[in-house]
C-alpha cells in the first residue's frame, strides 16, 4: 500500500507580492501538464495573456480570483477564475504540481472557490475542459458537461461544464 506523505495545505488567495513566485508555477504548470496545447497556444498565453503586469493588475483591480494551495511556503496548486456576472462565475485555469496530486487540492480549490462565489451572490460555475480525461474530476464533484464545441480556443476541441451552487438571485 502506498502512503501519502503528509502536509500542511493552505489555501488563500493571492497577495500582490507573490506574483512572481506564482508566474514561475503557473508557467511550469502550462507547460508541463497543458499537453493539449500547441506551443504557439502556449507562448502566446504565457507572453502575452498572463504576464506579470496583467495579473498583478488583475490582482489589484479585484478583476480575476487566484486562489493558491501552500504546502508550508511552497505553491502547490492554483485556481484561477472570475467573479461572477449575472449569476455566472468561470474558472479560467486549475492546476495541481504533479507531485501532489490524488490529495484533495484540486478539490479544496473549488470549493474555497465555490464559498467565495456564494458570498458574492453567484449560483452557477462555467468551466471549459480541454482535456477529456479530466471530465471525471470534475463530475465527481458535482459538474455536468453541458455540450460538446469541435475547435474551440486555440483550435482544440473541448467541453463545457457547469454546476449550480445556489438558487439563483435573479
Amino acid at each position: 500500500m502506498y502512503l501519502l506523505k503528509s502536509f500542511n495545505m493552505k489555501i488563500r488567495e493571492i497577495k500582490t507580492k507573490e506574483v512572481d513566485i506564482f508566474l514561475d508555477f503557473f508557467k511550469k504548470s502550462v507547460k508541463n501538464q497543458f499537453d493539449e496545447y500547441s506551443k504557439k497556444s502556449k507562448d502566446f498565453l504565457l507572453k502575452r495573456e498572463w504576464t506579470k503586469e496583467r495579473i498583478k493588475n488583475s490582482i489589484r483591480g479585484k478583476y480575476v480570483i487566484f486562489l493558491l494551495a501552500f504546502d508550508k511556503e511552497k505553491i502547490v496548486g492554483y485556481l484561477i477564475g472570475g467573479h461572477h456576472f449575472g449569476g455566472i462565475a468561470t474558472i479560467m485555469w486549475i492546476a495541481v504540481d504533479e507531485g501532489y496530486q490524488g490529495r484533495g487540492i484540486g478539490k479544496r480549490l473549488l470549493n474555497n472557490f465555490i464559498s467565495l462565489l456564494k458570498k458574492e451572490g453567484a449560483h452557477k460555475i462555467n468551466l471549459t475542459v480541454t482535456n477529456k480525461r479530466n471530465i471525471g474530476f470534475y463530475e465527481k464533484l458535482g459538474f455536468e458537461v453541458q455540450c460538446f464545441s469541435e475547435k474551440d480556443y486555440f483550435g482544440l476541441d473541448s467541453y463545457l461544464m457547469y454546476k449550480d451552487i445556489q438558487k439563483s438571485k435573479w
